[in-house]
């Protein structure tokens, strides 16, 4: 009798093909693959380096415009173009606060994008506090006239980001609020978990017809101590006022000097590169990032990284080539007006005569690039509202409210 020796290994395998019992070994998942991609990073890097901070409608934003044709150029993308409009445009100027009496403390401040300015000398006012921006709401317009306001508000922590939404909206409509009660200007606590003294900017809108007050936010540090010289004040008896009736706490009065300028219409404009499809029959299909950034950090995750993602995304489907035509937008103006997304939802393009219109399906990424048969503007589309209602007004946000707030009968009752 003859006897074969073979490795174990191979016996086994030869087993295996044949009953069909042991599955071939699953792939590999991309966490696993080596990295050979970097173009996110590059742009990501590029545009954070070599440019830097691009504020929509500045010289800033016109070098990132300049930055990216070129970029896009080089990598292979058909039709680079910019697409140019003229956009509002808001700047900042000087920025200071200080608490004044009872207790004179410097503040760090930075303006709200469309804030108005307290002119060249400091406007001064007595704090009026309020710790949610349901109670400014709620509050009567005769506690707010005259007066500045400030928003407590405090924003907590969560995972999936619902607390910005939420908390935002002290930012977002809480001066106009302040202003149709008569306000002469407002302060915030900044929009954001840290706890170091660098105050958050970001946009806030008035209401045709509401003419805009001063409005600035306190970084967290700043506005916990502003929060205690409040409580602290309000134990203070006024000279004067002692009473059997009570007395008048001491107000705290806080002085402001901010001084942002509109700057009327400004240059701007639309960066579109385009990956050609294999069936004309089909609609394009739109990627969209934007461009421009706040002045008081680089941009690199808001959105610099999106406009990576968007490019590599490109980059990658320009081998295949896709079946829909693809366009690459690094749309400007989102942290202003949206005026880059109005111009490019609205203009004819060759392929399509008629103006694009949104598409009821919205896939946003995480790091704000979005996917979809229309640009950035589908952040403005009713599409949208059940993703944003979760995060403005949810019931789960709600219980995130810090503990201790005060009502606006107890805050007139402290008055």
């Amino acid at each position: 009798m003859k006897i074969y020796i073979v490795p174990v290994a191979t016996a086994l395998l030869a087993i295996s093909q044949q009953s069909g019992a042991i599955p071939p070994p699953p792939p590999p998942t991309a966490a696993q693959l080596p990295v050979k991609d970097t173009l996110a990073f590059e742009i990501t890097e590029g545009l954070t380096t070599e440019v830097g901070p691009r504020q929509a409608g500045t010289e800033a934003e016109q070098r990132a415009r300049d930055w990216a044709v070129n970029k896009l150029k080089s990598l292979g993308f058909a039709n680079v173009r910019e697409e140019k409009f003229d956009m509002p445009t808001w700047v900042r100027g000087e920025e200071k606060a200080w608490v004044v009496s009872p207790f004179p403390t410097p503040m760090a401040i930075t303006a709200l994008g469309n804030s108005a300015s307290t002119g060249d000398k400091p406007l001064e006012g007595e704090i009026v506090y309020f710790p949610t921006y349901d109670a400014l709401v709620d509050a009567p317009a005769q506690m707010v006239a005259g007066k500045i306001v400030f928003i407590d508000h405090q924003m907590k922590a969560a995972q999936d980001g619902s607390g910005y939404g939420y908390f935002g909206r002290a930012r977002f409509t809480g001066p106009n609020v302040a202003a149709k009660k008569g306000a002469k200007a407002i302060i915030i606590r900044s929009i954001g978990t840290d706890n170091h003294r660098n105050p958050h900017t970001g946009n806030t809108n008035f209401e045709a017809g509401v003419a805009p007050i001063p409005s600035g936010a306190i970084s967290n540090p700043d506005a916990d101590n502003l929060v205690r010289q409040v409580k602290r004040a309000w134990a203070i008896p006024l000279p004067g006022s002692q009473s059997e009736l009570g007395y008048r706490p001491t107000p705290v009065i806080v002085r402001l000097l901010l001084t942002p300028n509109n700057l009327g219409q400004q240059k701007s404009g639309n960066i579109i590169a385009e990956v050609p499809g294999s069936n004309a029959s089909l609609p394009p299909v739109v990627i969209a990032c934007h461009l421009d950034s706040w002045d008081l950090g680089t941009g690199a995750i808001d959105d610099a990284s999106g406009c990576g993602i968007i490019t590599a995304a490109a980059s990658y489907l320009k081998k295949g080539p896709p079946p829909n035509a693809l366009s690459a937008c690094y749309g400007p103006a989102r942290k202003k007006s949206a005026s880059g997304a109005a111009r490019l939802m609205v203009r004819p393009t060759r392929r399509n005569p008629m103006p694009w219109r949104w598409n009821p399906t919205l896939v946003p990424t995480a790091s704000g690039a979005s996917i979809s048969n229309c640009p950035k503007a589908q952040n403005r589309s009713r599409t949208r509202l059940p993703l944003r209602s979760r995060r403005w007004g949810s019931p789960a946000a709600k219980t995130r409210q810090p503990a201790g707030q005060m009502s606006a009968r107890s805050l007139q009752h402290k008055a």
